[in-house]
């Protein structure tokens, strides 16, 4: 099938592969699939000593370079070598060009357009789009659907690493807004002819980044795509490391919410409340009175137990014990952040309280407490998937409509009806 062959790549050339201890020169196939970069050399006994991370410099076509920081061995037969790729691959010689292009997995939304600061992006969809749509649903598997392009308005050239991290930031939004997992593998910089459209100088990055085709809710209506995108790139992009980090970590959870089983559902939605609550709340949340109370009361049953019995040592258990406690302050630091961030947590329909304990209950029997509860249950996940969803887009400065289901039927508010009115 044309569309999967689109997704793959060969090329052949002279190589060099250096580990600690040999160092390698051979004729060398590399192969590109959406799971894995791979090189195969034909097999030499010197390949059983590369041991370790290796470097693997090479040249193709016309002395075109390519090259890779870090490879290693992974298998053997009698007449071939194979190496996987374990770091950016490049192809071709840095060079600055005026144009940037990525190969998007998971999106497939039609073509729109957005910019950014002096950049203009622009998601081409595939012709064979549909086809490739089918594909992925009918046997659980993604491929490349659309493609990114950037370039700067004035027609000045671009640095591909900034390119890189910008498209790295439209995925992980893209991701958000459309409640799919959108990643890249493959992308390149080139400068085009004008009337022919014959890229020059290419140069290539290609990585690996695991991706599947769980995926949450959709949450924004696509047909505002550019607008919608234009607005959280400008935001998101000007966030430090730690909180980007810290939304990248959150969206992958939010958007592994289609798992086989609830329980899996629930841990990873729970998780991603913790992560975010635990980054963005400023409070410092400790145990209350209750809890307090009972805390000095365990100490004290262990400290009497261990007197009475001669036991040496009681701090596995007694931290144990003391420990299992803090899920009450894991509640309210999330509910803090909730209230900091004027969530209207009655009309969303969040129950953290309820989160949390189906969580831990999962956690620690490996199974629901209470059997019968599943209708309750999904419905303070679909409530826990909204609230977050509404948390980040609002944090990024987006005021429009949100879509969200109420007993199977779509709908679509505007943000605001989810938020509390700031006194």
């Amino acid at each position: 099938m044309i569309y999967i062959s689109e997704n793959k790549a060969k090329f052949k050339g002279n190589c060099i592969l250096k580990f600690k201890n040999v160092t390698i020169e051979s004729r060398f196939t590399l192969n590109y699939n959406r799971r894995v970069i791979g090189i195969e050399i034909p097999f030499k006994q010197s390949a059983l000593k590369c041991f370790e991370y290796g470097e693997f410099f090479g040249t193709i076509g016309n002395k075109k370079e390519i090259r890779s920081s870090k490879i290693c061995l992974s298998s053997h037969t009698k007449d071939k070598a194979r190496f996987v790729i374990l770091d950016d691959l490049y192809i071709g010689e840095s060079k600055k060009n005026e144009k940037f292009e990525a190969n998007l997995i998971g999106a497939y939304i039609g073509n729109a357009n957005f910019t950014f600061k002096n950049l203009k992006f622009f998601i081409e969809e595939k012709r064979r789009k549909k086809s490739i749509i089918k594909f992925c649903n009918n046997y659980g598997n993604v491929l490349e659907g659309s493609k990114l392009k950037i370039w700067e308005e004035k027609g000045q050239n671009i640095d591909i690493e900034d390119c890189r991290e910008l498209t790295k930031e439209v995925c992980i939004l893209f991701s958000l807004i459309s409640g799919t997992i959108v990643t890249f593998n493959r992308c390149e910089t080139y400068n085009e002819l004008p009337l022919f459209s014959i890229k020059l100088n290419r140069v290539y990055i290609w990585r690996i980044k695991p991706s599947s085709y769980y995926h949450a809710t959709q949450c924004v209506n696509l047909h505002d795509f550019g607008k919608v995108m234009q607005t959280l790139l400008s935001n998101f992009h000007e966030l430090n490391h730690e909180d980007k980090k810290c939304y990248y970590t959150v969206i992958e959870y939010l958007n592994s919410t289609s798992m086989r089983y609830l329980e899996d559902n629930i841990l990873n939605i729970a998780q991603a409340w913790e992560i975010i609550s635990e980054h963005f709340s400023t409070k410092k949340i400790g145990l209350s009175n209750e809890f307090k109370v009972l805390k000095s009361m365990i100490k004290s049953t262990v400290k009497t137990w261990k007197d009475e019995n001669a036991i040496e040592s009681t701090d596995l258990i007694s931290n144990r014990l003391i420990n299992s406690l803090s899920w009450d302050a894991v509640i309210k630091k999330i509910e803090d952040l909730a209230d900091t961030e004027n969530l209207n947590s009655v009309g969303i329909g969040l129950n953290f309280k309820k989160l949390i304990e189906v969580r831990n209950s999962i956690v620690h029997t490996g199974r629901f407490r209470v059997l019968g509860e599943e209708d309750h249950i999904v419905s303070i996940l679909n409530s826990s998937i909204l609230g977050l969803q509404v948390l980040i887009l609002s944090k990024l400065g987006y005021k429009d409509d949100v879509l969200f289901k109420e007993n199977g039927i779509w709908k679509s508010l505007n943000i605001s009806i989810f938020k509390m009115q700031q006194q």
